[in-house]
């Protein structure tokens, strides 16, 4: 009786692990349809995402929930359970194993059309192109695989879900590149996943897709000299472009394919109050133009292998906030505009390490990230300014920690 109930318990898991949802709910723009042909599925397969009989995506198969961290996909929860990723690995004839999340393999055989375990199990599964049919009574499962490398496999088993080899990859794939350690009872670091946001030739711009960690804009406990913090001067660059610190992330190999990227540092006085301009401040009960919100002046310009974007960036690669907001909260207030685009998560178990610094939404796990653009408002002190986790774009004090989306350039030619 526990043998069966392993073995269907291995059959459930398998046909309900999918790839990762990539912050807006929906089918991947750079996975192609299924294809028709019936082909013997050699190399390493792994689980992709449910679908209907067609390949499409199906959101209600995909995505679980969890009790500490809200809503996650089902590959998220099942390899933040238990560390392992279900895949075959498949021979040109068709032969090899199935490895489930418990590390136990078991042969499996792949004739006409159907991969049939060897071990006495009479389960079967019909494949056409990189559809894989399960039957169950009178009932069929349609789950989407991605034939992937063992470079990628090694990479997704670390959270790189739904990754492309960078030399493949377009803008709005994902990518994964250098690895980070926000799984505190894990053994290993987890993969960065990243957004391709821009490319020029084989330079590509990436935006980490996840709000990775947490800091101070400018770590200044003693409170000093509020007026004058730059970008330049931040502890959160400082951070990103030190080798023992962010950049210690990074192979030899992958630091050596980061660009030096020339940043211009322009203060976003205008982009800023076409928002807020006519925003009330609900303890001032005055509109921020009333309360003469100060312009600040251009920064200088600076040289970073890893930044964050400035708002005008933000605006640039992902539009402007144009949607109505349509909270019941007065903060952020609801007469502020939002973009659903700028919205970012955090990682499934970013809050164990962050000790509940940063903002973030538990139900939908969106955090507040910050910019590298600074403002000032009635405080008559230089404020950072931020996205928030409904997307809309406000600012806070620099000292008070933050969820980071770090960006950088980087060369994948030879």
């Amino acid at each position: 009786m526990k043998k069966i109930l392993t073995v269907l318990s291995v059959i459930f898991i398998l046909f309900s692990l999918v790839g990762c949802s990539s912050g807006e709910p929906g089918r991947p723009d750079n996975n192609p349809k299924p294809q028709t042909k019936d082909i013997i599925p050699s190399g390493i397969w792994v689980m992709r995402y449910a679908g209907d009989e067609n390949g499409d995506y199906v959101e209600e198969l995909n995505i679980t929930e969890d009790y500490d961290f809200g809503q996650m996909s089902f590959i998220e929860k099942d390899i933040h359970d238990y560390g392992y990723l279900t895949c075959f690995r498949l021979d040109e004839n068709g032969k090899g194993t199935f490895t489930d999340f418990f590390d136990k393999s078991q042969n499996v055989s792949f004739e006409k059309n159907e991969i049939i375990f060897e071990e006495g199990y009479k389960t079967t599964f019909r494949m056409k192109g990189d559809l894989m049919v399960f039957k169950e009574e009178d009932r069929e499962y349609y789950d989407v695989m991605e034939n992937v490398s063992e470079k990628l496999y090694e990479q997704i088993k670390k959270g790189a879900f739904e990754c492309v080899e960078l030399d493949k990859a377009e803008i709005g794939d994902l990518v994964g590149f250098g690895e980070y350690d926000t799984w505190s009872y894990n053994d290993w670091n987890e993969v960065i996943r990243w957004r391709v946001i821009d490319k020029k030739g084989s330079d590509l711009l990436i935006l980490s897709e996840s709000l990775i960690d947490a800091f101070s804009y400018n770590n200044n406990p003693e409170m000093r000299n509020l007026d004058s913090i730059t970008w330049e001067s931040s502890t959160v660059r400082a951070f990103l472009n030190d080798p023992e610190g962010f950049l210690s992330r990074f192979t030899k190999e992958e630091l050596a394919m980061i660009k030096t990227t020339h940043l211009e540092n322009k203060a976003a006085n205008k982009e800023l109050m076409k928002y807020w301009g006519d925003f009330v401040d609900l303890d001032a009960k005055k509109t921020f133009s009333d309360l003469a919100v100060q312009d600040l002046e251009d920064e200088k310009d600076t040289d970073d292998k890893v930044f964050l974007l400035s708002f005008q960036e933000v605006e640039k690669y992902f539009g402007e906030a144009e949607e109505a907001y349509e909270g019941d909260s007065d903060y952020p207030y609801n007469a502020m505009p939002a973009n659903p685009k700028w919205k970012a998560m955090v990682t499934p178990s970013v809050d164990y390490n962050m000790s509940g610094a940063g903002y973030y939404d538990i139900h939908t796990r969106n955090g507040a990230w910050m910019t590298r653009t600074l403002s000032t408002d009635h405080h008559d002190e230089k404020m950072v300014t931020y996205i928030t986790s409904e997307g809309q774009v406000f600012n806070y004090f620099t000292y008070t920690p933050m969820f980071i989306r770090p960006a950088m350039w980087i060369h994948v030619g030879n």
